[in-house]
């Protein structure tokens, strides 16, 4: 007989955080992973999303192009990365 402790229990366990379902892990520099997750963040509540404007359509292309310029740096290039990452958020806060 089963003392009603342990095992697995519908409904139990975290409950997800983002709104956009399932996820995944993803290796990023550490000198980034802050504020990329600040971007998914903004992302995932619609703060940014694909029916804004035009102009900020083109400023969402031009944000993930200067991360990925920051993810071609040398590790050790924390200013050069940080300072990519701080242009891109000013393009997605805009």
């Amino acid at each position: 007989m089963g003392s009603g402790r342990g095992g697995s229990r519908l409904g139990a366990g975290l409950k997800p955080t983002w709104k956009h379902g399932k996820t995944q892990t993803v290796r990023v520099p550490i000198a980034l992973a802050d504020q990329l997750l600040e971007i998914a963040r903004k992302l995932d509540s619609s703060e940014v999303s694909d029916s804004d404007t035009e102009s900020n359509t083109i400023d969402v292309s031009a944000a993930i192009a200067l991360l990925e310029e920051a993810l071609i740096l040398k590790a050790n290039a924390g200013g050069a990365i940080k300072a990519k990452v701080r242009e891109a958020l000013t393009l997605l806060r805009a």
